[in-house]
């Protein structure tokens, strides 16, 4: 029996995110497609990989056996799925016949047929049938009357576009577009405004909400890991009559797509130009090594990897001039943080059965707090999510089981806040063989897009007197209350509640007698603030 291997990766490093969650795609690519006795742990912040494979046949397995995990994210614009979103990756994905696509080209396939899903228009009828049927299906009125004149106006221009093309129903739309005879452009002017009508009928067969929870119980299980870390169901998906909205991962942006990058079509065009049959051998290769390895790599084209990296996530001062978008990045980057990702799956529950729709459980989440790092301030953030560090070799379903469990608890309640997830790590509340935590936050900083920002490490150290910050929950919930009273909080009252939460990181991170004292003056500021205006007769106006 051959003896393991030990491959140090040493571009799989605990930061940026996208780095983190590259290694945890090895790991989890490795144990399911090639050996099921592979192990990792973090070293010296590397990621370590022991299995059966060595460089090359690391290398190997990812040129020539690795088969992506198929994501999709219908519910988004721009996802491929819809008239007018790009068809590069996508349909070079369906067309193929290599092996390793088939689950892909299966999730496309589906995904195609909803109903939900507005038709690819690729002749004239598939833009006029829709429309038609739409019409018949409503009674007299204005909506009916306002299809039939889309209707009307479209067959006149169609009639005097005619006379230049040859147009039916069967004529495909690739044959005319772009034609530059002034009728024909006015006929696609007319038949833009039915296209439009046939996306827009589609959505209102349920919407964004409505098709992510069809998808969810129509897509294969290959597909199903994906969909749980994109977002979250109620498990009876109602409340009080109305429809529980889908929850999104904040690992994941907003169900997949920041803004207008979608991540599954971006994930798709790199995958082939790295996997397909065109691919340029040496150069993929190359790339991958500086993926996995850290090493030099050239000729890397310039591409979005999003939040998942700061400093090339672009924006101002972020490159020369004033803003720079155009950064280079290596695709498998991009590939394999996505790969990575779905380890943060989540679940919605009942939190110590309160009433009301189930929370978010997402592993290792938890809410903002704008404090305990040196830029903390007051950006717009989703929640945050503490990495998980070990440094004993664990198996995949080792690592799986961390993740499924989340654990994190204060006392006897779970972690709700990142204060809250900083006293779990130093009092023993988080699961055993994990060493640190790496935290991000997700804060707005490229205009209304986010960023992953490392902003603390925190080791897993067991220090009673963190304990004594227990007695703190009941009154800093109380102030909470009150501060919510107030329909406009002054800025004084939020600057004083944030240097409170930012003694109470330092307390818990160094638990000594300075750091106690300096909390308590900061309560007493709080408290002195909040009687002067109970005092003052001010309340909630």
């Amino acid at each position: 029996m051959t003896a393991p291997v030990e491959l140090v990766l040493a571009g799989c490093r605990p930061t940026p995110l996208a780095s983190y969650l590259k290694a945890l795609a090895v790991l989890r690519l490795v144990a399911r497609q090639a050996d099921p006795a592979a192990r990792g742990a973090w070293r010296d912040d590397r990621f370590v990989l022991r299995s059966a494979l060595d460089r090359d046949g690391l290398l190997d397995f990812f040129m020539d056996r690795y088969a992506p995990t198929p994501v999709v994210a219908p519910w988004n614009g721009g996802s491929g799925f819809y008239d007018g979103d790009t068809q590069k990756g996508i349909a070079d994905i369906e067309a193929s016949d290599l092996p390793r696509f088939a689950p892909w080209r299966e999730v496309i396939r589906q995904v195609r047929a909803f109903d939900e899903i507005p038709p690819a228009f690729r002749t004239v009828g598939d833009v006029l049938r829709p429309i038609r049927a739409e019409r018949d299906r409503l009674a007299p009125g204005k909506a009916r009357d306002a299809l039939q004149a889309l209707l009307d106006a479209e067959a006149a221009a169609r009639a005097r576009a005619g006379e230049v093309v040859r147009l039916d129903e069967s004529t495909p739309l690739a044959d005319v577009e772009g034609h530059k005879d002034r009728r024909v452009k006015t006929w696609l002017k007319a038949l833009g405004k039915l296209r439009t009508q046939c996306n827009q009928i589609a959505r209102k067969k349920g919407g964004k909400d409505a098709l992510q929870r069809a998808i969810r119980g129509r897509l294969p299980d290959g597909a199903l890991a994906w969909l749980d870390a994109a977002f979250v169901l109620g498990a009876d998906q109602f409340h009080d009559g109305r429809a529980v909205r889908p929850q999104y991962n904040p690992v994941l942006g907003s169900g997949g797509n920041e803004g207008r990058l979608d991540y599954t079509i971006n994930a798709m065009q790199h995958a082939w130009a790295l996997l397909g049959p065109d691919r340029d051998e040496a150069k993929v290769r190359r790339w991958l090594e500086s993926a996995l390895f850290g090493e030099p790599a050239a000729d890397l084209p310039k591409l979005s990897i999003g939040q998942f990296d700061p400093g090339r996530a672009g924006g101002f001062n972020q490159g020369p001039g004033f803003e720079h978008k155009d950064f280079t990045a290596n695709p498998w980057d991009f590939l394999l943080m996505l790969e990575g990702a779905l380890l943060f799956g989540g679940a919605v529950h009942k939190r110590l059965g309160a009433a009301g729709p189930g929370n978010l459980a997402l592993p290792f989440a938890v809410r903002h707090v704008s404090a305990g790092f040196a830029s903390g301030g007051v950006d717009e953030a989703r929640p945050e999510v503490w990495a998980p560090l070990w440094s004993r070799f664990a198996a995949l379903a080792e690592v799986e089981q961390v993740f499924r469990e989340g654990r994190a608890v204060v006392g006897r309640r779970e972690a709700r806040t990142a204060l809250d997830f900083t006293r779990a790590a130093r009092t023993w509340g988080v699961s055993r063989g994990v060493d640190a935590f790496v935290r991000h936050a997700f804060l707005k900083r490229r205009g209304d897009s986010f960023v992953a920002l490392p902003a603390a490490r925190v080791e897993v150290r067991f220090n009673r007197r963190v304990r004594l910050l227990d007695d703190l929950d009941p009154v800093l919930d109380a102030a909470d209350r009150v501060v919510r009273g107030f329909k406009n909080p002054p800025a004084r009252l939020h600057a004083l509640r944030r240097q409170v939460d930012e003694a109470a990181f330092e307390v818990a991170l160094r638990p000594e007698p300075e750091r106690f004292d300096a909390l308590i003056e900061a309560l007493g500021r709080l408290e002195a603030l909040l009687a002067l205006r109970a005092g003052s007769g001010a309340d909630s106006k």
